[in-house]
């Protein structure tokens, strides 16, 4: 019986198998509280990383790029050696020799001009205007005059570079006579426009109004009919307009009537090309400037005599404000003119 009991007591303490499991559950327990107890470090893990530093943007790169453009000692040397390198190819094209009887002005200019651009680029201003010059009279020898005076406005450029507007005027005024020999009228009265501008800025105001009288002269013949106006190169207007800004901006070209007698060759020369708006207000320029020389009689004939025949000046606010000048000129009323130039 205690033999039966004992095996009883082992069976049954063996199936109520609680007792033997309350461990597991007792560890399982503790493993969820130590899991709980670790969930409180999961934040840390998730935190972000601090934000990364904005990258430079194009704009920045491009500037740093651009500051630090230059050259250095060693680039600068063989910008100077190829330069040299040029020349010495052209002084051998221009030596005569037993196989070559005479100088190849054609093949010494071209080397002119790249011994002047690597002068240019290493910074030795002085030398690239000096071979640009050399590379002028190779061209010119070699009949290339359109080459020639290509070659002169780069010289021009060269020297307001070293800001010597003498030189530049120089060397435009030898490329108009280049573009004229070459047949191009309308390249070289260009030139000699951007000559007189040139000579402006030197300054000397005499040279410079005579180099834009060429100029006008040249591209827009003061014989030319009104017929013939339309039929004139469209540089024309970007000539006469660059001489007429110049006469406007001296006193003594306005007391003289310089002024006045172009403002009215401005005018038939936009008749001619049909540009009205611009006639109305060349035409009442020529009132004005009519009234700043004092010719008040003068101004008041040609209004009624030549201008009122045009239907479109009639029609236009620049013949009312003209008028208005007049007669505020001819009675001394300055709040008139006030007035009017309020009301345009």
């Amino acid at each position: 019986m205690s033999s039966l009991s004992a095996q009883k007591s082992a069976l049954f303490g063996s199936a109520a198998g609680g007792g033997a499991k309350k461990p597991a559950s007792s560890s399982s327990s503790s493993s969820s509280s130590s899991l709980s107890a670790a969930a409180p470090n999961k934040p840390a893990a998730a935190k972000l990383p601090p934000p990364a530093a904005p990258a430079p943007t194009a704009a920045k790169a491009a500037t740093s790029t651009i500051t630090s453009i230059g050259l250095t000692p060693a680039q600068k040397q063989k910008k100077l050696a190829e330069a040299a390198e040029h020349l010495e190819k052209a002084a051998k094209a221009l030596k005569v020799t037993v196989f070559s009887w005479k100088p190849d002005h054609l093949a010494a200019a071209p080397n002119f001009e790249y011994a002047s651009n690597a002068f240019k680029v290493a910074g030795d201003l002085d030398r690239a205007h000096a071979a640009m010059l050399q590379a002028i009279d190779a061209h010119e020898k070699a009949d290339t005059h359109g080459a020639a005076a290509l070659a002169c406005t780069k010289a021009a450029q060269l020297a307001q570079s070293m800001g010597r507007h003498d030189l530049a005027c120089a060397d435009l005024e030898r490329g108009a006579e280049l573009w004229g020999v070459n047949g191009d009228v309308d390249k070289c009265a260009d030139t000699l426009s951007k000559a007189a501008k040139a000579a402006a800025a030197a300054p000397d105001a005499k040279k410079a109004q005579a180099l834009h009288r060429r100029a006008c002269d040249l591209i827009c013949p003061p014989d030319t009919p009104v017929e013939a106006m339309g039929r004139l190169h469209p540089n024309a207007l970007n000539v006469m307009r660059d001489a007429f800004a110049f006469l406007l901006a001296d006193k003594r070209t306005v007391k003289d009537g310089s002024a006045v007698r172009h403002a009215q060759r401005m005018v038939l020369l936009l008749r001619g090309f049909e540009m009205e708006s611009a006639m109305c207000k060349a035409m009442c320029a020529v009132t004005i400037l009519q009234l700043a020389m004092g010719d008040i009689a003068q101004a008041d004939a040609t209004y009624l005599q030549d201008h009122l025949d045009n239907k479109q000046y009639i029609a236009s606010q620049e013949c009312r404000l003209a008028e208005e000048f007049i007669m505020a000129t001819k009675t001394h009323d300055v709040d008139k003119v006030v007035c009017s130039l309020v009301c345009l």
